[in-house]
């Protein structure tokens, strides 16, 4: 499991990182200076990352969520990033439907009792594909009830 100076060194070093802005961007948005965030990303106890930087530097980096992926994770959670616009009626069934192909690509994954690299990794990945599919659903679920009382309201 990394630790979270080595999650920000690779947030922010330019050799390291996947946002295009400079240090000394990312440094001014989060009001502090290059060399401080140069320490955040060192091993060690002198120079601790604050947590209340944790959201501000998620921004900073241009969403990156490798931060709150690890914060998530080590908090026996996981971080579901949300559509941000409407979800359509085929939209859910697809989504249903590729849930449904996951389960069962899982289930004969595990029904030999092993579980290759790759196996894990496509497990991982459309594991983590169908818990945003899943919630999105029930985000979308709730606007539309959401709107479905409101219009009844209104009349």
């Amino acid at each position: 499991m990394p630790q979270v100076w080595e999650l920000v060194k690779e947030m922010t070093q330019p050799t390291r990182r996947r946002s295009p802005k400079s240090v000394e961007q990312v440094a001014h948005e989060l009001r502090v200076s290059p060399v401080l965030l140069y320490k955040w990303g060192e091993p060690g106890d002198k120079h601790k990352f604050p947590a209340e930087l944790a959201a501000p530097l998620f921004e900073a980096v241009d969403r990156d969520p490798l931060l709150i992926e690890f914060l998530c994770s080590e908090h026996g959670g996981v971080f579901v990033p949300f559509a941000t616009h409407g979800m359509r009626t085929e939209s859910i069934g697809a989504a249903i439907r590729e849930f449904g192909e996951f389960v069962s690509e899982m289930g004969a994954s595990l029904d030999d009792g092993e579980i290759t690299a790759e196996e894990l990794a496509r497990i991982e990945r459309e594991g983590a594909e169908a818990v945003v599919a899943i919630e999105t659903i029930i985000m979308e679920a709730r606007n539309r009830a959401i709107n479905t009382r409101k219009r009844r309201n209104a009349s």
